[in-house]
């Protein structure tokens, strides 16, 4: 049984403008992850991770075990100032302790993934997936565990496509990698991984729901009437992307549900998604 872990990524084109409305944000993540309220009120162990990219540096922020009601991942989301937010949440189920969760990081990549290996991919192939990665990432491994290792993997697979250094990888580059890494781990039934740099969001979907949002800003505050007043643009300009790990039982339009594939999303952009 794989670990059944939720991920949201927030993909923004503006630091200008105002920020995601927190109680649309709130009731988006109430109604998209299944567990997500209900858990606050059960007491059940909870465990949450945030992560985004701000210029060249990754912030991270995790929970491993939350039990606190109180604790609010809404606040550890908007707080992060990032045009690429990547988030991740699970509960404790029965005996079962909360998954190890943590967003993993390099240099200015962060990545996470829903399904973790264990009971699905034999000690073998994660030898050989340590095997494959150069020098330089064996030696930046940090976490030890298996959501680290894919990342680290699709950051090999990249860097055998066009390099890692300061120069942005391309979007197609991008989509390349996260599928040369679906093959390495032999495209799982269920796979769901989101990477970003700062600039690009890529990811996989394949099994489960994910949904796509336009995201509502929050209102501008009140300014003096000789000072400029922010407006919030009638064009979406940021999108918020929800997956569930089980499937939905929402009806949900035909416009809200993304294909399984490989995708990558632009903070040029971020109402399009691409895909080869």
């Amino acid at each position: 049984m794989h670990d059944a872990v939720a991920l949201a990524a927030l993909v923004d084109s503006s630091k200008a403008e105002p920020r995601v409305d927190r109680q649309w944000l709130l009731s988006a993540l109430e109604t998209h992850w299944r567990d997500f309220q209900a858990e606050v009120s059960s007491g059940k162990t909870r465990a949450w991770s945030v992560g985004g990219v701000h210029g060249l540096e990754t912030l991270v922020q995790s929970r491993p075990v939350v039990r606190d009601r109180h604790a609010d991942l809404i606040d550890d989301l908007v707080r992060v100032p990032s045009q690429c937010t990547l988030a991740s949440f699970a509960v404790g189920a029965g005996q079962r302790p909360v998954p190890r969760l943590e967003i993993s990081r390099f240099e200015r990549w962060i990545g996470i993934q829903s399904e973790g290996l264990g009971g699905r991919v034999p000690g073998t192939l994660r030898d050989e997936l340590r095997r494959q990665l150069p020098g330089f990432l064996t030696r930046s491994l940090r976490q030890g565990t298996d959501r680290e290792l894919v990342l680290f993997s699709f950051l090999a697979c990249l860097h055998e496509l066009t390099g890692i250094g300061r120069t942005y990888a391309s979007a197609a580059d991008i989509r390349r990698a996260l599928q040369m890494v679906d093959d390495r781990l032999g495209n799982p039934d269920n796979f769901h991984m989101v990477v970003a740099d700062g600039r690009t969001t890529g990811l996989i979907h394949r099994g489960g729901t994910m949904v796509k949002l336009p995201v509502q800003r929050a209102k501008p505050p009140r300014r003096a009437i000789t000072g400029p007043h922010p407006a919030v643009t009638k064009h979406p300009s940021a999108l918020l992307l929800i997956h569930e790990p089980q499937p939905t039982d929402q009806p949900l339009d035909d416009s809200m549900l993304l294909p399984e594939g490989v995708f990558s999303v632009s903070t040029e952009a971020p109402v399009v998604l691409s895909a080869d």
